[in-house]
């Protein structure tokens, strides 16, 4: 299934079971998706971390940049989770931040770790270039792999499907511009989730 980015759709749920993707366009518009990409690209100060993959220690394949209520967030960032908070009707205490520098970028399958209520709910942004993102169930291989098109100024919200699904922003072949998401958690511990490295790409 392959859905290009459904304009206003509202609370509809894009999976068949186990969990609820909903996905909103344009939650900003144009100017706005754009105005607030510069600023982001500009004025985070984007790290790039390590990650230990079998035996050996990789660079991630993306940057990024973790806030949370111990943080001093810039003003763009506490405007940008007020109006997430809005639109779903959920409160967050945490953003990380993901800079896709090019087609060659990705996350591999996983699904977030963490306690049930840290990875309960999770509010996803994207702005920049258009990417993938992708959904795989756990078990039922009867299901086929879901792709959505996360276009720019949009946001989708994960409703309870970490135990049951996987999920990923792939690699391409195709050239990509720099693609920047921000993913809102309430989280009770001040860790950054990580990810389950027992499915690898």
């Amino acid at each position: 299934m392959y859905l290009p980015g459904l304009l206003d759709l509202e609370e509809e749920n894009i999976l068949p079971r186990d969990g609820v993707v909903s996905y909103f366009f344009p939650f900003y518009n144009e100017e706005e998706s754009q105005r607030y990409y510069e600023e982001l690209m500009s004025t985070i100060e984007w790290k790039q971390d390590r990650m230990k993959m079998y035996d050996k220690i990789l660079p991630l394949p993306r940057l990024t940049c973790f806030y949370n209520s111990r943080s001093d967030w810039p003003q763009l960032l506490l405007k940008m989770k007020e109006d997430v908070e809005r639109q779903t009707g959920f409160q967050f205490n945490s953003v990380l931040l993901n800079l896709y520098r090019d087609e060659k970028d990705h996350v591999s399958w996983h699904s977030d770790r963490g306690t049930y209520e840290d990875t309960k709910i999770i509010a996803s942004l994207s702005l920049g270039e258009e990417r993938n993102f992708q959904l795989k169930h756990k078990t039922d291989k009867t299901l086929k792999v879901i792709t959505l098109g996360l276009k720019p100024g949009s946001l989708i919200v994960m409703n309870d499907i970490q135990r049951h699904w996987y999920h990923r922003v792939a690699k391409t072949t195709q050239k990509k511009a720099p693609r920047i998401n921000l993913t809102f958690r309430k989280i009770d511990s001040n860790l950054p989730v990580t990810y389950d490295k027992d499915l690898v790409e």
